[in-house]
């Protein structure tokens, strides 16, 4: 009886070491419970001029990065389809 009651000591303790090993890892708190902490920022206070004046700044790099984004899609697009032209004439013919 001596033996079993040592080995059932050992597998509890051995048990216990797992669970403490594997809990430890992260804790008891949420991994986003960080980003919910409220963070304030200190913007400054704009008057009523630089607000659009700010505003259309900011939709004028909109703008031009939309033209730019629109003038490299098209510029991809007519590559494709004369590669494909190509490729279908010098295999048809």
């Amino acid at each position: 009886m001596d033996g079993s009651l040592s080995h059932f000591k050992a597998t509890l303790q051995r048990r216990k070491e797992r669970k403490d090993k594997n809990t430890g890892k992260f804790g008891k708190t949420p991994f986003h419970s960080h980003y919910n902490s409220g963070s304030e920022y200190d913007f400054p206070k704009l008057s009523v001029m630089e607000m659009e004046v700010f505003k259309k700044t900011i939709s004028e790099k909109i703008k031009r990065q939309q033209r730019k984004q629109t003038i490299l899609s098209l510029t991809i697009l007519i590559v494709i389809c004369c590669s494909v032209c190509i490729l279908i004439h010098t295999y048809l013919l």
